[in-house]
C-alpha cells in the first residue's frame, strides 16, 4: 500500500451479534453499562461498543476472545478514544447507531474522521430551516416526497460526520456546515459479505474556509456517511491524489466478516 493512502475501514452489525453476555467488556465498561438504567439506552450503548471493538481487534488483527483488553472511552470533546494496555498508538475511530444498526469506521492513529447512520423518514419544513443552509433547503425544494427524505438524510449523515471528525458534534449550528451531492449515480463500488455490490456516491462539505469530502451508501431504509479531513484542503476520493498538498485520502469499504482479518495488501 502506498504510504501516502490513508485506508478507512468500516464495520456494521446488528442486535442480533452481541453476545448476550458482557464478558467482551473491561470492568470500567461494565459498570458503565450497570449505570445505564433505561433499557434502550443500555442495549444501544453495548451494540456500538461491541461493534467498535471488533472493528479495532480486527484492525489491529487482534484475537477477538480478548475484546475485554480494548476500552473504547469518551475524550475531552465526546469523541471516542481507544485504550489498550501496552499500546501507545491507538488507531482513530468513529461510531454512529440507528433502528438496531451500528457503524464504526477505523483509521491510522490521529486521523480526522467521521461517520453517521441514520434512518430515512420524512422530516417538517421546520426542521429544514432549523438545521439546513438556503442552498440545501433550495436544492430539497426542487425533490418530493421519498426522495427528498433520502437527499435531507445523506445531507444530515454528511453535516454529522463532519461534526464528528473535527470534534465538535452538534454543538456547533449544522447551519454552519453546507453539504453538496456530486452525483446521485456513484462513484464507487465495493462488495460487501451481506449486501453484495454496494455503491458510494461522493458529497462534499464546506465550512467557512474548510473543506472536506466524504462518501455516502444507501441500503433500504438507512443512509450510511463517512468522511476523513485530516486536512481541510485535502479531498477525500478513491486512488486519486489530489493537490496541492499531495495527499491521498482512500476510503478502503471493506465490510468486515465474523472471521475477518484486515488485509491491508489485498484491500489497498
Amino acid at each position: 500500500m502506498n504510504a501516502s493512502n490513508i485506508p478507512i475501514y468500516w464495520l456494521e452489525q446488528t442486535l442480533v451479534d452481541v453476545p448476550t453476555g458482557d464478558y467482551w467488556l473491561s470492568d470500567s465498561e461494565r459498570s458503565r453499562v450497570n449505570s445505564l438504567h433505561i433499557a434502550k439506552r443500555r442495549q444501544e450503548w453495548r451494540l456500538g461498543r461491541w461493534t467498535a471493538k471488533r472493528a479495532v481487534a480486527a484492525y489491529l488483527q487482534r484475537p477477538f476472545d480478548r475484546l475485554s483488553e480494548i476500552e473504547i472511552r469518551a475524550g475531552l470533546s465526546g469523541a471516542p478514544e481507544i485504550a489498550i494496555k501496552g499500546v501507545e498508538a491507538t488507531p482513530s475511530i468513529s461510531i454512529s447507531h440507528c433502528g438496531g444498526s451500528a457503524l464504526c469506521i477505523v483509521a491510522a492513529p490521529n486521523s480526522a474522521i467521521g461517520c453517521d447512520l441514520e434512518r430515512v423518514e420524512p422530516r417538517t419544513d421546520a426542521f429544514y430551516e432549523t438545521f439546513f443552509t438556503d442552498y440545501e433547503r433550495k436544492e430539497l425544494g426542487k425533490l418530493s416526497g421519498y426522495d427528498r427524505a433520502v437527499v435531507a438524510c445523506v445531507m444530515w449523515c454528511a453535516k454529522e460526520s463532519y461534526l464528528k471528525a473535527i470534534h465538535e458534534g452538534l454543538r456547533r449550528d449544522t447551519r454552519d456546515v453546507e453539504v453538496r451531492l456530486e452525483d446521485l449515480c456513484g462513484s464507487i463500488q465495493t462488495n460487501d459479505e451481506k449486501s453484495g455490490t454496494v455503491t458510494w456516491c461522493r458529497y462534499r462539505v464546506t465550512s467557512g474556509n474548510d473543506r472536506a469530502s466524504g462518501f455516502w451508501k444507501r441500503n433500504t431504509d438507512f443512509v450510511t456517511a463517512v468522511l476523513s479531513t485530516r486536512s481541510c484542503r485535502a479531498q477525500l476520493d478513491l486512488g486519486v491524489s489530489l493537490l496541492p498538498i499531495r495527499l491521498q485520502l482512500v476510503i478502503v469499504a471493506e465490510h468486515v466478516s465474523q472471521e475477518c482479518r484486515v488485509d491491508s495488501e489485498q484491500n489497498g
